[in-house]
């Protein structure tokens, strides 16, 4: 049985929706995987959601082409919990379930901490928004301006005493 058969029953069998390419390592070298990965996206079979990160598909109802089997916002949280990112509601949708608001949050925003991501996930066009949560407490900020350049102190150093005079 070749690579693409293997990774094609692989993905028949698993409950889940979204795959990464490390997972099908095992069915050969990274050119035969790369290769069926490609086979089953060309068939329909995949979609690439981002770097190394794949969806089910099926057809679109409208056009035909392939979409992922579910939305994105369900299937962006599923990917980085696969890649060891831990997610929280971002700080609207936060407020709004406390009844601190009463504005519903618009869009799907995902808060990964004080966690620096940098991949994007998305599909014909439409990527999900990641956001950083950034709260320095004092006696860490000086580390920080410590190890930073001399152009980053500067900086914060004016911030700083431009937030002292605006309060």
């Amino acid at each position: 049985m070749n690579t693409l058969n293997r990774i094609r029953r692989s993905i028949a069998n698993r409950g889940d929706n979204v795959f990464l390419r490390s997972e099908f390592d095992q069915f050969g070298s990274a050119t035969q995987v790369g290769r069926a990965l490609r086979a089953l996206m060309m068939d329909g079979t995949l979609v690439r959601l981002g770097l190394g990160v794949y969806a089910k598909a099926k057809p679109s109802v409208l056009t035909g082409n392939p979409i992922p089997v579910k939305p994105l916002e369900v299937l962006a949280p599923a990917a980085l919990n696969k890649l060891g990112v831990t997610l929280t509601a971002s700080r609207l949708t936060q407020e709004y379930n406390a009844r601190r608001s009463t504005q519903v949050p618009a869009g799907i925003v995902f808060n990964v901490g004080r966690r620096r991501i940098a991949r994007k996930l998305g599909f014909n066009g439409k990527v999900i928004p990641v956001r950083t949560l950034i709260r320095v407490l004092a006696p860490q900020r000086r580390e920080l301006i410590q190890r930073s350049s001399p152009k980053r102190r500067l900086a914060v150093s004016r911030q700083a005493c431009w937030k002292r005079t605006s309060t």
